[in-house]
């Protein structure tokens, strides 16, 4: 995943409001965290939230799977002249060397734990890797996005350089959605290549991560709609959970 992607993410991600997404991080910083100044951004992608972070003056450090889309991150911020450590790791096997007092993981990341015995590890992983009274905060696309909004349903894009298909998948027995993405890339000669990328995401309910949070030894700050702020509707499509160490 995200060979192809990392490239092109910033490109295809313009609209996501990173920026309203920093100012709720910094909302619950503020209101559930004991002084935050250290951050790790698990499933850091191109390294967007990382590089707002830190021009807000936090310590931060930004950690992803994919080598490539670390290479975009560390090309971004040294273009901004800043300093932030990248490190390419599996969320399930994380280490760090240091604890944190707070780690965020955004747009989805953890939907891409398809197995719930994983995402407890996750969850545990995360809690070692905090200081006392830490934060976890991350977001989730919720079954209904991903069943009724993503699922079985096709979009495309095109513009003077690429184009993708997406079409969807939604498979009720394991609750996953498997999107299937063509990218088709102008080359310096006019040809299109084309690149293939699968990714799955799994629904997770909201109790089930209720139950494993706790089982890692986290409690429960809040979830709430990430647009609205408020307790969560049968038809919110994004989700935020805030968890304290």
């Amino acid at each position: 995943m995200y060979e192809t992607l990392a490239a092109l993410y910033d490109y295809y991600m313009d609209e996501v409001p990173y920026e309203k997404w920093l100012e709720n991080m910094i909302l619950y910083f503020n209101r559930y965290g004991r002084n935050v100044r250290s951050v790790l951004d698990l499933g850091c992608g191109t390294g967007t939230m990382s590089i707002l972070l830190k021009n807000r003056g936090y310590d931060v450090t930004g950690l992803d799977i994919s080598e490539e889309m670390l290479s975009e991150a560390a090309v971004k911020a040294d273009e901004k002249g800043l300093h932030i450590d990248f490190i390419c790791q599996d969320m399930v096997e994380l280490r760090v060397l240091k604890p944190f007092d707070a780690i965020i993981s955004l747009c989805d990341c953890m939907n891409y734990i398809t197995e719930a015995e994983e995402l407890g590890r996750v969850f545990e992983n995360c809690r070692r890797a905090l200081k006392p009274g830490g934060l976890l905060i991350f977001d989730m696309n919720s079954p209904y996005k991903l069943r009724e909004v993503l699922g079985c349903e096709s979009f495309c894009e095109t513009s003077a350089v690429s184009a993708y298909t997406c079409e969807n998948y939604f498979d009720e027995e394991s609750c996953t959605n498997e999107y299937y993405v063509n990218f088709f890339i102008k080359e310096k000669d006019g040809r299109y290549s084309r690149h293939e990328e699968i990714h799955i995401e799994r629904a997770y309910e909201i109790s089930e991560v209720e139950g494993l949070l706790k089982g890692a030894g986290f409690s429960i700050a809040g979830i709430y709609d990430s647009d609205t702020l408020e307790q969560p509707e049968k038809t919110s499509e994004r989700i935020y959970f805030v968890a304290v160490r």
